[in-house]
């Protein structure tokens, strides 16, 4: 009985050792979906100044690779839109983000806490009734969560926070409009498979 229980320990340590290991080279592809809000400023010159935190669903893809079993480089592109207001006072926001992202995770199982940092490029566009305008920005911040690995897929649940300054000028119609997109909170769950 003895030897048995031995037996299975080496097993088992021997097992979770090539778990982690095998992940230390895999490269993955994955989705992302999750719940983001942008704080946006409004300035219009006879009404002052007002903010909103406006919500909107984003979904994302993503490419990266494990350099080894508690380092993970990767690219997401994602993209959600929104609108508030209405008639002449409707906004209309698309808010889409390239990155490029490296996190650590902690541990050695199969669930394994992480936090990262992350720059890119942020492109917001948006529609008014006195003019459209897209903004391009740089974008970064840092991530953190938990991610579980079954066989060869990952899932995660993570919370992402991006600091972009877009600035939009509208000069056309009275009394003219100042809106900046100030930065991105987004709690989402994401998929991967590793191959």
């Amino acid at each position: 009985m003895k030897k048995v229980i031995i037996a299975a320990a080496v097993v088992s340590a021997t097992s979770m050792g090539s778990i982690g290991s095998a992940m230390a080279s895999d490269w993955f592809i994955g989705v992302e979906a999750g719940k983001a809000r942008n704080e946006v400023t409004v300035e219009k010159n006879t009404y002052g100044k007002a903010s909103d935190k406006v919500k909107h669903t984003d979904l994302g893809l993503r490419v990266g690779k494990y350099l080894n079993e508690n380092v993970r480089t990767y690219a997401t592109i994602t993209s959600g839109k929104n609108s508030w207001g209405h008639g002449a006072d409707k906004i209309e926001m698309k808010d889409q983000n390239l990155l490029l992202s490296a996190d650590y995770l902690f541990g050695d199982g199969n669930l394994k806490p992480f936090v990262g940092a992350t720059v890119g490029t942020n492109r917001t566009k948006i529609d008014t009734a006195v003019g459209n305008e897209t903004e391009r920005s740089f974008a970064y911040g840092a991530q953190a969560g938990v991610v579980y690995a079954l066989g060869q897929v990952d899932l995660e649940a993570g919370y992402r926070y991006l600091k972009h300054n877009s600035t939009f000028k509208f000069s056309q119609g009275a009394p003219g409009m100042k809106l900046k997109n100030k930065d991105t909170q987004k709690v989402y769950l994401s998929a991967a498979y590793r191959f």
